[in-house]
């Protein structure tokens, strides 16, 4: 659980400030999704590295089951971000249904690092390759850094 909160953190909290350009509704699911991929990486790896019986993560399941924790969490916040506006009257008072926005990422994480954790511990097998795990990993990598590059791109140009 640690190591899937460490490693959600430092995935998503480069994104958070991409806040500032970027519209929430936005910057919330990116940052939410590339928090779910490595978490699931960081889970998925301290698994195979604490698993008595050396069995494997897989982590294609581990990162599916992380990014529907993400989808909940996104939906979670988005509405808090759209109470937020509705309720608000003056700008300068805080509505009633607000709720800081890193308040939101912490307990976004919280709930996705506790989902990689349980998925990790149930989606084991003892027949997995570090090769493959290597390549699977370096994957999600380039993956999370894509959709981010992607998502800035198009945002800051539409």
């Amino acid at each position: 659980m640690v190591v899937a909160l460490v490693c959600g953190n430092i995935g998503g909290v480069p994104v958070l400030p991409f806040g500032l350009g970027v519209h929430e509704l936005v910057i919330w699911p990116l940052t939410f999704g590339i928090s779910a991929i490595f978490a699931a990486i960081g889970a998925g790896w301290a698994g195979n590295l604490l698993a008595p019986d050396h069995a494997r993560s897989r982590f294609l399941p581990i990162v599916g089951v992380s990014e529907v924790a993400a989808t909940i969490v996104t939906v979670i916040a988005v509405a808090g971000f759209v109470l937020h506006r509705a309720t608000a009257q003056d700008p300068a008072q805080e509505a009633p249904f607000f709720v800081p926005p890193i308040y939101r990422f912490g307990f976004g994480v919280i709930f996705i690092a506790l989902s990689a954790s349980a998925a990790t511990w149930h989606f084991r097998t003892p027949r997995s390759s570090l090769g493959k795990d290597v390549v699977i990993t370096m994957g999600l990598v380039g993956l999370a850094v894509l959709v981010f590059v992607a998502t800035v791109y198009v945002a800051g140009h539409g």
